[in-house]
């Protein structure tokens, strides 16, 4: 003591350091929970406990769950460990969104920067969070029964989901025939998808416009069995019926505005047509026939039968006919014409209605010929009690008048000189059928031999139904009357042997028209006939128109010693 006394620093603090360190770790890698358990306890541990509080912080990263409060809770997150404690938890947030969807997952990590110096990672640094999905859905169709008209097609049915998913679902629904079949809507099946998040989806089914007149008619949709996806069920309203509304008008006409037959084939085939399509079952209409001004047949059986027809479409058919009787006579008739309506049923009103032809005019066309010819091939008529009256017939009665034109043609007789060259014309009035032509002969006093022309019917001048017969020519002969006195221009006659011929003149009192020819025949009197002169007999010729002719008769001159001799010349 007061040797050794305290110096300046005559005290001191002892710091003593702790280089021990603690390791913080999750207590599992990872974590299942199920979504409406609604909170997630996270569990850390520290390897050694901490004589102060330790806080670590814990970051989320998203796989397939979304943070911000959609799936969960997002961080970061602060853990604390109270100072001696070696366990700590955290509890996050799992939103039960009633969501369908697929198990969905996040991470956790341990912030190293947020680790104070005494505190580092452990090997379980990071933990996985699968959120397990517990919601269900059910889908339905939206309706029981839809109705579509059928020419405004698609149909378009909804199926509704109770809950949303988060992924696309595609359901298949399949069709059912009822009263409706394949040929009214196309079959199914048909997939219809639900995008993530949507509820309502409509579908087209096509339908089939067929225009065909027909009942309303239904069809069924289901879903097919087997094929909703998983945590998906059918609903109450599984099956829907669609009823397809038929809205087809047809309309009916006539095939023509005119139709034309033969009376010759007794009745006249008449064509209807249903217009817009077809009917499934038959429809019938009631034709009626009647009188046409001014030009008409006449009904009642005269012309045609007025008593009405039904006319019936067999159910898939677009054409009926049907036959109206026309009467056949035996009078040869220009056309005639009658009309034609049709009734529909009042039970059809709306539903078939007349088309733009809705009447027609029938037109009967006679097909008798009429045959036009002479009664006889030939005729004969004096010169002098013209005219000739050749006889023209008609091969039965006419309703209306016929002229018919007459040509002639000179054979032997010239046209103009012996007869009226024409051409005639003759008319038949209604109802008759003989009719006799006068044709005037010239008288002319001309010696002549029968003379002949041809009388020919125009068939170029007939009309419609009418043709020429077989005997559509005939012959007229002229009977000539005249006579004509021929002489000899002297009644003896000299002549010397010598001379060696002898001339006779004879001679007409009229004209011939033709070459007359005569015979001379001579008589032996006291001359030899060959010896003293030319043996007859003798022609003489006048030629037409000549009254004189002259006969030369050769005399032999003998040389004999003789009396005179004669002979007679007749």
């Amino acid at each position: 003591s007061g040797v050794v006394i305290p110096g300046i620093v005559s005290t001191a603090i002892v710091n003593v350091t702790d280089n021990s360190t603690t390791m913080v770790n999750f207590n599992q890698s990872s974590y299942r929970i199920d979504e409406d358990d609604g909170i997630l306890q996270i569990a850390l541990f520290l390897t050694i406990p901490a004589s102060i509080v330790v806080n670590v912080q814990l970051k989320d990263t998203n796989i397939t769950a979304t943070g911000k409060n959609v799936d969960y809770t997002s961080g970061p997150y602060t853990v604390t460990f109270p100072a001696g404690m070696i366990s700590a938890s955290y509890d996050i947030a799992i939103t039960d969104d009633n969501i369908l969807e697929m198990n969905e997952n996040f991470s956790l990590t341990i912030a190293n920067d947020s680790l104070s110096s005494k505190v580092v990672l452990g090997l379980t640094r990071e933990t996985n969070v699968n959120i397990i999905d517990d919601d269900f859905s059910t889908v339905q169709f939206n309706q029981s029964t839809y109705n579509i008209v059928e020419e405004s097609g698609p149909a378009q049915p909804v199926l509704v989901l109770s809950v949303p998913s988060s992924f696309d679902i595609t359901v298949s629904v399949h069709t059912i025939s009822n009263t409706a079949n394949a040929d009214d809507y196309r079959s199914g099946p048909y997939d219809v998808m639900f995008s993530a998040g949507l509820t309502n989806v409509a579908f087209d089914v096509p339908i089939i416009n067929d225009n065909i007149l027909e009942n309303n008619e239904t069809f069924s949709l289901a879903f097919v069995p087997g094929s909703l996806p998983y945590r998906v069920t059918g609903g109450s309203a599984n099956e829907t019926t669609l009823n397809i509304i038929d809205t087809d008008v047809l309309t009916i006409e006539f095939l023509l505005s005119r139709f034309t037959g033969s009376e010759s084939s007794g009745s006249v085939a008449i064509t209807l047509s249903l217009r817009g399509g077809i009917s499934t079952s038959d429809i019938t209409v009631t034709v009626i026939p009647s009188d046409q001004s001014p030009l008409s047949a006449e009904g009642n059986g005269v012309d045609y039968t007025s008593t009405p027809i039904i006319a019936t479409f067999i159910a898939g058919t677009t054409n009926t006919t049907i036959n109206v009787p026309v009467t056949i006579d035996s009078i040869a008739e220009e056309p005639e014409m009658f009309n034609l309506s049709f009734v529909i049923p009042l039970s059809l009103s709306g539903v078939v209605i007349p088309g733009n032809v809705s009447t027609a005019i029938v037109n009967v066309t006679d097909s008798t010929t009429l045959i036009v010819s002479f009664s006889q091939s030939g005729y004969s008529v004096d010169e002098n009690s013209g005219p000739a009256r050749p006889l023209l017939v008609l091969s039965m009665q006419s309703s209306f008048d016929i002229t018919v034109q007459l040509t002639s043609n000179g054979v032997s007789a010239t046209g103009g000189v012996d007869y009226n060259p024409g051409p005639y014309t003759v008319n038949f009035s209604a109802g008759v059928t003989n009719i006799s032509i006068d044709i005037s002969i010239s008288d002319d006093n001309m010696l002549e031999g029968n003379e002949t022309f041809d009388v020919t019917v125009n068939p170029s001048s007939l009309p419609n139904m009418v043709t020429t017969g077989a005997r559509s020519q005939t012959r007229i002969t002229i009977v000539n009357d005249d006579n004509v006195t021929v002489n000899f221009d002297q009644s003896i006659y000299s002549i010397i042997e010598s001379d060696g011929q002898l001339r006779i003149f004879l001679s007409l009192d009229s004209f011939s028209s033709t070459n007359n020819t005569l015979t001379i025949i001579e008589t032996t009197l006291t001359a030899t006939s060959g010896t003293d002169y030319s043996s007859g007999p003798y022609s003489v010729t006048f030629l037409a128109g000549m009254t004189n002719a002259s006969l030369d008769i050769l005399i032999t001159d003998d040389n004999i010693l003789e009396k005179n001799e004669n002979f007679d010349n007749h």
